[in-house]
């Protein structure tokens, strides 16, 4: 096995070394530190942000919010970003952010839609129900009747 393929991790407290086998691995519940990226093809390596944020933060901490706005995109990204000329850069800032708040405004209508629907089909539901039960309470009442005029008749 070459070394290329090999990369030692901190992995709460402990080490170990992980071989990429043309999987992504995955570490649930640990902290990788010191880690840009797991080896492979060029341009196939796998992004780990390597920030300060841990499991018990929150983005109500601007800090926080800072962190992983710094660590967010992965090499590449920022790569291509760092290398637009003003002029470009502002129209893509621009061009995103109004398709941004347009997806975020038709997100709530859609969702706000949705919880109208359901909102709807539950009281529907219950009608029915309810009818249900007057016309089960209706039938039982007849079969009363028809039982009654049968021992009456018989």
């Amino acid at each position: 096995m070459s070394k290329g393929k090999e990369k030692e991790l901190v992995v709460s407290g402990k080490k170990n070394k992980l071989v990429k086998k043309g999987s992504t691995p995955t570490i649930q519940g640990s902290s990788v530190k010191i880690v840009e990226s797991f080896e492979g093809p060029e341009g196939e390596e796998v992004y780990v942000p390597n920030w300060g944020v841990k499991v018990g933060d929150s983005f109500k901490d601007p800090a926080v919010c800072a962190e992983v706005l710094a660590h967010f995109a992965p090499p590449g990204v920022r790569s291509a970003i760092s290398e637009m000329e003003a002029d470009h850069f502002i129209s893509r800032l621009m061009l995103s952010s109004c398709n941004l708040q347009a997806l975020l405004a038709e997100g709530v209508t859609h969702f706000t839609k949705g919880m109208q629907e359901y909102e709807d089909a539950s009281k529907k539901k219950d009608k029915m129900k309810a009818s249900m039960a007057a016309t089960k309470k209706e039938i039982d009442g007849f079969s009363e009747k028809e039982l009654s005029l049968g021992k009456k008749g018989g």
